[in-house]
């Protein structure tokens, strides 16, 4: 009577470590996807930026007259067709 006790008791500990190992796995697993997330959503954000500092550029060119108006059409097609 006594050993079977004491293998309740041992099973019951393994249970609650697997379940305290599983729990811990599952949040590393959500704080890297989370990362990731956030690594993707600010590699956009620099591209958007980029995006438009680059079309601010073209059309301040194209003010200036450096540019033609036709060059300034190609040029801001060719920058949103790569986006």
């Amino acid at each position: 009577m006594n050993i079977l006790i004491i293998y309740l008791l041992a099973f019951s500990i393994l249970v609650f470590i697997i379940f305290l190992a599983v729990r811990t796995i599952m949040k590393i697993r959500s704080i890297s996807t989370n990362k990731e997330k956030d690594k993707n959503i600010s590699k956009i954000d620099v591209q958007d930026e980029d995006l438009v500092f680059k079309l601010q550029e073209l059309k301040k060119m194209h003010h200036e007259g450096t540019i033609s108006k036709q060059e300034f059409k190609l040029a801001k097609e060719k920058l949103l067709k790569k986006k």
